[in-house]
């Protein structure tokens, strides 16, 4: 185990780069929750490497890296594959569902059964969050379907697509863009932003699939289907409509803390004690959502007075 610093409030526990790297990682991210150190704010497993993030008024780096080095133990076996939760997610493979899954066949020299075949027989392993909230980059690929990523990524890629990406697959849990191989689509949904854990997938869960037909993929997508968003005519009576947005407004909080694990980044808004004191000055939470806006300002028609 080899001990990095990462700025002045992060550090990064390496692992020898080998098969059961990661398996390493989340032993030793047992050993540190299981001492419950204070100060710790975050802690990111990945591939090779367990990054800890923690309050430099508690820690300093060589302080923090001393007493990890104590608590650690290398030695200590490793977790089994059957030591961690395991996900079966249904998956259709139709052609519908399946853009690039005939050019696939046809670079890796299968029939699309046979490819169906390869992607569900392995167990997979959750190897890292990111790219966007929930996306879990899943190692076990099988080598007959290792292949590069396309030249030209979509500009928009459906909620639930599965692709293939060299060797690695993975799930794209909302639309956006993106240049992984389409082989087939998943009905459910992979995150959940009003659970305390919004990714269903994390780091060292392992990922199982199961085919489906699209008859079923109906069936399931209309059973889970997400909660609409409001319309305009169900907008309650102290809202106000956006006229024009201006340059680069949002909607902005003070972010969120303790949820890089997730794939979320902090966010929040750029000056954040301009948020606390408007709030502060219109009686509300000082961590309520706020408009922020650069250089030309957004115009609005209340439905209601308001303060602002």
């Amino acid at each position: 185990m080899n001990i990095v610093p990462l700025g002045d409030r992060a550090l990064i526990l390496q692992a020898p780069r080998r098969q059961d790297a990661l398996l390493m990682v989340i032993g030793w991210q047992w050993q540190l929750e299981a001492a419950a150190l204070p100060g710790i704010t975050e802690m990111l497993p990945c591939y090779c490497s367990l990054t800890l993030f923690y309050c430099p008024s508690t820690w300093d780096y060589a302080s923090l890296a001393a007493r990890i080095s104590q608590i650690v133990d290398p030695a200590l076996p490793s977790p089994s594959l059957e030591d961690l939760p395991c996900h079966v997610l249904p998956v259709c493979y139709d052609a519908e569902y399946a853009p690039d899954l005939e050019t696939l066949c046809q670079a890796r020299g299968l029939t699309p059964t046979k490819l169906v075949e390869h992607h569900t027989s392995p167990t997979y392993l959750v190897a890292g969050l990111g790219f966007s909230p929930g996306f879990g980059f899943l190692q076990g690929l099988p080598p007959a379907l290792h292949h590069p990523r396309l030249a030209t990524p979509r500009t928009r890629v459906p909620a639930g697509a599965v692709g293939i990406a060299h060797d690695q697959t993975g799930i794209y849990p909302s639309a956006s863009a993106g240049g992984w191989n389409l082989i087939g689509r998943c009905p459910h949904p992979l995150t959940d932003l009003t659970a305390s854990l919004p990714s269903l997938l994390q780091v060292g869960h392992r990922v199982q699939f199961r085919p489906i037909s699209s008859t079923e993929f109906t069936d399931l997508q209309t059973h889970i289907r997400p909660h609409a968003p409001p319309t305009p005519d169900s907008a309650s009576a102290g809202s106000a409509r956006a006229l024009r947005v201006g340059g680069l407004t949002t909607i902005q909080d003070l972010g969120r803390r303790q949820y890089r694990s997730q794939g979320f980044p902090h966010g929040g808004a750029m000056d954040a004690p301009a948020v606390k004191r408007i709030n502060t000055f219109l009686g509300n939470h000082p961590a309520a959502p706020v408009l922020e806006f650069s250089h030309v300002g957004v115009c609005l028609r209340f439905s209601a007075p308001t303060s602002i």
